[in-house]
């Protein structure tokens, strides 16, 4: 009933402008708690992600794919690397059917599944899925040198465990 009443006066449906905004604050104190390595804190989180996810007839498909990049990071963290790969591809899903794709949060989604690929020992779909994340860090955000040093270490870690010393 509550949520109904919300819904309403906040005119939420049309208007995600203020849903858009909570969902940058979650993402915000999401890397703040992984960066910081509270991942005690980062655990109990992903409940309240989840539960802020359910509410699906408010959200697009922008704010939902930002959210389940949150569960994904949070999982990736915590080395829980099938959990978050399966969220990393359902933000990406809803990520690239957004009218203005969100690239930087596609490249890092990729390059965070991708980890998760090498950590797997599936070096072949993270040597894909790598590459897939530097093209787009260097066609779409060439600024974030940081992410696409991590994405080339993480690609030669994934040639280097196969042997391939040649790439």
């Amino acid at each position: 009933i509550i949520l109904a009443y919300f819904t309403k006066q906040l005119n939420l449906q049309r208007d995600n402008s203020i849903l858009k905004y909570v969902s940058n604050t979650l993402e915000n104190y999401v890397e703040n708690i992984v960066v910081k390595e509270e991942l005690l804190n980062a655990k109990e989180f992903i409940s309240h992600l989840k539960m802020f996810l359910s509410h699906e007839i408010l959200l697009n498909d922008l704010i939902k794919g930002l959210i389940e990049s949150d569960i994904g990071y949070i999982y990736s963290s915590l080395s829980l690397f099938i959990q978050a790969n399966t969220y990393f591809e359902k933000a990406l899903l809803k990520l690239r059917k957004t009218e203005n794709q969100n690239y930087a949060k596609i490249a890092q989604n990729l390059l965070f599944q991708g980890y998760g690929y090498v950590m797997l020992g599936d070096f072949k779909q993270a040597q894909n899925i790598l590459g897939q994340s530097i093209n787009i860090y260097k066609k779409y955000v060439p600024n974030d040198q940081v992410k696409l040093t991590l994405g080339l270490v993480y690609l030669g870690d994934s040639y280097r465990w196969t042997g391939d010393y040649e790439e």
